[in-house]
């Protein structure tokens, strides 16, 4: 008994030394570990480099981002450099681009019109006033264009045609007939062989925009009418064609 005794005391201090000795080798890796000798050069050194890099980084983004940036400047300056050599040409393609990307309108040919400054002849409204109210019908009078005079205008009730002459000898006619239906207009009359022919829309009204190397004709239906404007001017034809509405 005492043999068992004298061993299970021994066993208990074995266990208590080995105790306070792992606590002890544990506080002594702690305290190493906080008081572990840094360089300062070393530390300094590190500190340097790493700010380098990064400095380094910033200036190599910051000189993307500039070319980036000239890049795109310059593919703008050359867009509009192209664009204005385009729109100088009678074959202009840019044109036709804007007419598909502005919902295909008349609007862009006739950018110089200014409804405020057109020109009028008072006589001529006077007579459409009253062709309109003898007969009941709904003839549009036209603006006149600088340089043009009314040279006559003749009439059968159901038809309205007035031609107009400039002092260098341009001629306008301003035709306005009453059809019985709707699609059967004069488009029948130009031969897409002679003639370059484009649709486009303004305002839910449908224009044909007819033209060869000498003449340029808007062809057009608003109600029961059906409009035809000729002439040798580009732009004086467009901006007649837009001053007929009601």
């Amino acid at each position: 008994m005492l043999n068992i005794g004298s061993d299970l005391l021994m066993e208990k201090h074995k266990n208590k030394t080995y105790q306070d000795l792992n606590k002890r080798l544990n506080l002594y890796l702690r305290n190493s570990n906080d008081t572990a000798h840094i360089d300062e050069d070393t530390k300094n050194k590190i500190w340097n480099n790493i700010i380098k890099d990064v400095h380094q980084e910033k200036l190599k983004r910051n000189y993307l981002i500039i070319r980036r940036y000239k890049a795109v400047v310059t593919v703008c300056i050359l867009l509009v450099m192209l664009i204005s050599v385009d729109l100088s040409s009678n074959a202009s393609l840019f044109k036709r681009l804007l007419h598909s990307i502005d919902n295909n309108t008349i609007q862009f040919y006739t950018r110089n019109y200014d409804p405020s400054k057109e020109n009028r002849d008072i006589k001529l409204d006077d007579k459409i006033a009253i062709l309109n109210k003898k007969d009941n019908k709904s003839f549009i009078s036209p603006i006149i264009p600088d340089n043009y005079n009314v040279k006559n205008i003749n009439e059968n009730g159901s038809n309205v045609i007035i031609n107009m002459c400039s002092t260098n000898n341009n001629i306008i006619k301003v035709s306005q007939k009453y059809i019985t239906n709707r699609y059967s207009t004069g488009m029948a009359r130009y031969n897409k062989d002679l003639f370059e022919i484009e649709n486009f829309n303004n305002n839910g009204i449908e224009y044909n925009i007819i033209r060869n190397n000498t003449l340029i004709i808007t062809l057009f239906v608003i109600g029961e009418i059906e409009f035809e404007v000729l002439g040798n001017n580009k732009q004086e034809v467009l901006d007649i064609t837009m001053s007929l509405h009601y």
